[in-house]
Order: structure tokens, then sequence, then C-alpha cells
């Protein structure tokens, strides 16, 4: 059953996070994490920009996790082989991301990180079952991880794009979580309540600097 008490703290909660990290880091945006004006191959602008609004982000998956963890004291989600898959994956893909801010990691690195994240899920029992055959749906969900983080990453060239097109693909999960979700593990709606108010903190803040 959800409880809609728990989504409101979730969300509220989610934005928050959202709004202090990147009050934060902008404070660091001229020396940190920032693309140059001239580098228009990278980022398709004349200005210099901060890259690290991911960060506020995987703060609120974080966020999520532990605030349930202490309102369902009685639940350990670590012990869920699916859950570890996603918390893995997204701390590597998280890690890779901040790394290509910072650093502008070689193709064949990220690459290789990317189908590393697909590998977590996949191991960990998550795959799209597309074709009913364990490898099929297996190779079909790695391509589909390496497909959808370089997508993201095309679309975070334009400014505000990522973020609107996250949001929205998120708010879709949500429905669909709400409608057909399995009711022993509403931690999975939950957590994803939090990233949908960290983004909705992130764009908020975002658009207001423009």
């Amino acid at each position: 059953m959800i409880n809609y008490v728990n989504i409101f703290i979730f969300i509220i909660g989610g934005i928050a996070i959202s709004l202090i990290c990147n009050k934060l880091l902008l404070r660091f945006s001229e020396s940190l994490g920032i693309r140059n004006k001239n580098d228009v191959t990278v980022r398709w602008s004349n200005q210099s920009k901060p890259s690290l609004g991911g960060i506020s982000l995987f703060i609120g998956f974080l966020f999520g996790t532990f605030l349930y963890l202490m309102l369902e004291p009685d639940i350990n989600i670590f012990g869920n082989i699916e859950f570890l898959g996603l918390f893995f994956s997204a701390s590597l893909a998280f890690s890779m991301g901040l790394a290509d801010d910072a650093y502008d990691t070689k193709p064949l690195f990220k690459l290789f990180i990317q189908i590393s994240c697909g590998l977590f899920l996949v191991f960990s029992g998550t795959s799209i079952d597309l074709f009913h055959n364990e490898l099929a749906d297996g190779i079909t969900t790695i391509v589909w991880v390496v497909i959808l983080m370089n997508s993201l990453n095309m679309l975070d060239n334009m400014d505000g794009i990522t973020g609107t097109t996250v949001l929205f693909a998120l708010l879709a999960c949500l429905v669909s979580a709400m409608l057909v979700g399995n009711p022993g593990q509403m931690y999975w709606l939950y957590i994803l309540v939090a990233v949908i108010g960290s983004i909705l903190g992130f764009s908020a803040l975002q658009y207001k600097s423009f």
C-alpha cells in the first residue's frame, strides 16, 4: 500500500537536497568541473558552464535509499540482489560521469564503464525480457544501457534538455510503478520519487540562473 505521506517526504526531501547541493556546487563552479567557453565541440556553447549537476541527482538517489532504510528498518533493501545491481551500476555510472566532467575521459574507457554498468544489472537479475532467452535478453540489456547513457550524454550538450527528458521518463516510470508495482517492493517507488524531487530542484535552480 502506498503511503502518500512518505511520498511527500521523499519528494520534498529530494528537492531540498538538490537545491542545497547545487547552491554549494555553484560556489566552486569557477574552478571545478567547468567547461571552457572555447571548447564548443564538447558542449556546443560559447559560454563557460559548470558541469557537476549530476552530483545532486546521485545524492538524491542516496538520500532516498537511506531515508527508506530509516523509515522501514525491518526491510533490508541491500539484501535484494536486484537493488544491489542497480546501486552499484548507478554508483559506477556516477563515478564515470564525475571523472568525465573533471578530466574528459577517453571514449574507450567510457564504453568499458557503460558495458560494466549493463553487466551489473544483468548479473543481478535485471534485464529486458524481450526474447525470453537469457543470453539474448542480457545482450539486449547491455546494448540498451550503452545507448541510453550515450543518448543522455549527447542531450546534455544542450542546456536544460536532459533534466526535462529524464524527468518525464521517470514520471512515466512512477505512474507504472503505482499502477502495477509489487507491494512488497515499494522501496523502488519511494527512491524514484526522491530522484524526481532531485531533478525538480536541479531544474528549478537551473532555470532560475538563465
